[in-house]
């Protein structure tokens, strides 16, 4: 998770990047030189018992300065819990912050991502933050909340009063506020799992009234991001919704449904999903016979052997009353799409080109990354926490898509675009710097990819796009000139990383020097939140900065891609974190 602002006023942006449960989240200030370096750590190291899901930059105290606001969040954590309350950090204009206790209203949700706007028109900036789960409760819509700021950057909830419609709109991924209708007011719009793409209109006053848009009103999905620009050219907001993707076991339509029943079936205290998916016409339970009877025993004697379970569905498994009172979701869409605008108010979902459907799309950044005034996108995604029978959705290594301004997008080639992103991408973000931008990719458990846009190239050297042009821009590249780590400072050897257990860093080392005492070996790192080595460890480390873990060799098919990537001239020193208190 990032979020990006220029905090001290410098005109370079800086970075905010989330840390996970028991690890705290990191404010990056840019140097004149492109370096990034920690700072504010005692104030974010008190916070570091909470896991940080979303964060946003904004005025929260009018003194014209971005303050940051962090959603707290997880599924490890009990409902009631402290360490699910959000986080309001005020900054005094040189980039120092400080906790502003007492600023929000107490909440335990277990939150997804916070966006930003003056949605009551009284010239301070207001939050919408999402709801993501119920802790043990998966399918349960959790509360969502709107904040209202009261100019000075103390905040209340004013979901029951202006729009109560948004309390349980379900479980909320993303949102985004854009002025839909375009009557001057911000509108919001709202994504989530098994959630359609849901518009509420900005009535005036703050309030919201969630809208019936057509060509909308069979969207549930599995959406997981949301981004809004004009994509064809018609000075209409659209949207591009990154979905489950269509490389998966399950599969959804119109007609043919994905579904899922919850509810504590068995009074313990958990509830239970019961996930069904159509096979030639019948919606069966993708659960195997084994696998619901571990979860609800009382079932054995129902179906003693697993001819009595075969073909059966949810109603024949579960009696009406069992059913009574249960959660039922529906999706219908598991691709990904741009949401067209019409122009009257209606809106139409079209699905992006196939490379764009290998596996769940968490990160999207719309941006003109060729040079040819279009704004293009970057996907980057994958999930692997997924059960055995279903299988790992991790077929996707980013993509980059050329937009043609009218909505219709073509896939670059990695080996043309330069943007490889393995791993499990959870965002995307553009940083401005002094040399041009860089795009940053946060990946679950792993440290952040930094790419860079390479000077121009020859046409000769692209392959030539359907409109018979080549990309105006070079292609993207991993860039070793600003690193971008874990988030924890580190022990520093020549040639070398020392990584422990509290201090999880990584160093960029010098390329030649590396070589001569460590050997380029390319290994692939051992990650527990975050690049973890054995205490004590001193394992060298090769070309990109990465630790080598000992033992039997383990090749990813990224690394070699990576490698090809990367282009400096040998010796050359590259840049490291530094720990400012």
């Amino acid at each position: 998770m990032l979020a990006v602002a220029d905090v001290n006023d410098d005109g370079l942006d800086d970075m905010f990047i989330g840390g996970a449960k028991g690890q705290a989240g990191k404010l990056l200030i840019q140097q004149p030189g492109g370096r990034f370096v920690s700072t504010n750590e005692r104030v974010f190291d008190a916070d570091a018992g909470s896991e940080d899901i979303g964060a946003v930059f904004f005025d929260a105290d009018g003194d014209g300065h971005p303050d940051l606001y962090v959603v707290s969040g997880g599924s490890e954590f009990s409902q009631m819990a402290p360490a699910l309350q959000d986080r309001l950090y005020l900054n005094d204009g040189r980039g120092n912050f400080r906790k502003a206790v007492g600023s929000l209203p107490d909440e335990d949700v277990s939150g997804s991502r916070v966006v930003a706007a003056d949605y009551d028109g009284d010239g301070d900036v207001d939050l919408f933050v999402g709801g993501r789960v119920v802790p043990w409760h998966y399918g349960v819509d959790p509360r969502s909340l709107l904040l209202r700021n009261d100019g000075h950057g103390h905040f209340t909830d004013a979901t029951q009063r202006l729009a109560p419609e948004l309390e349980r709109v379900g479980m909320v991924t993303d949102a985004v506020w854009r002025d839909v209708d375009r009557d001057g007011r911000p509108d919001l719009i709202v994504v989530g799992e098994w959630m359609p793409i849901t518009v509420f209109h900005n009535a005036g006053g703050g309030k919201l009234v969630r809208l019936k848009t057509p060509g909308l009103e069979k969207s549930e999905g599995w959406w997981n991001r949301i981004v809004a620009g004009d994509f064809t050219g018609h000075g209409r907001v659209d949207f591009i919704v990154g979905n489950l993707g269509l490389n998966t076991r399950l599969h959804a339509s119109e007609a043919e449904p994905l579904t899922m029943y919850v509810k504590d079936f068995d009074g313990s205290g958990v509830s239970k999903q019961i996930l069904s998916v159509y096979n030639h016409g019948t919606s069966y339970p993708i659960a195997m016979r084994d696998e619901l009877i571990r979860a609800l025993p009382y079932l054995k004697a129902r179906f003693p052997r697993y001819a009595d379970y075969a073909g059966r569905t949810v109603t024949d498994i579960f009696s009406p009353a069992e059913l009574a009172g249960a959660t039922f979701k529906q999706a219908h869409t598991l691709g990904t799409a741009l949401a067209r605008n019409n122009g009257d108010g209606s809106f139409t979902l079209v699905p992006l080109p196939l490379e764009a459907q290998l596996a769940p799309v968490y990160g999207i950044l719309a941006q003109d990354v060729d040079g040819d005034g279009k704004p293009d996108l970057l996907l980057a995604g994958n999930f692997d926490g997924v059960q055995p029978e279903i299988g790992r959705m991790s077929a996707s290594y980013g993509l980059v898509l050329r937009g043609d301004g009218v909505g219709r997008f073509t896939p670059v080639p990695a080996v043309q675009s330069g943007f490889s992103v393995p791993g499990q991408a959870r965002d995307i973000q553009r940083v401005r710097t002094r040399r041009g931008d860089l795009y940053v990719v946060a990946r679950n458990n792993d440290r952040a990819l930094v790419f860079r846009s390479s000077p121009p190239v020859p046409l000769s050297l692209w392959e030539r796009g359907s409109r018979g042009g080549g990309l105006a821009a070079g292609p993207l590249g991993l860039d070793d000139d600003d690193s971008v780590g874990g988030p924890h400072a580190v022990h520093r050897r020549l040639g070398g990383v020392l990584q422990h257990l509290d201090r999880l860093d990584v160093v960029r080392i010098d390329a030649s020097e590396g070589a001569a005492r460590a050997g380029l070996h390319r290994h692939v790192v051992d990650h527990v939140q975050g690049l973890v080595a054995p205490v004590e460890r001193r394992d060298p480390a090769d070309a990109n900065g990465d630790a080598a873990i000992g033992g039997p060799r383990h090749d990813h098919a990224g690394k070699a891609v990576h490698q090809h990537l990367l282009d400096r001239p040998a010796g050359r020193a590259l840049d490291l974190f530094r720990r400012h208190d």
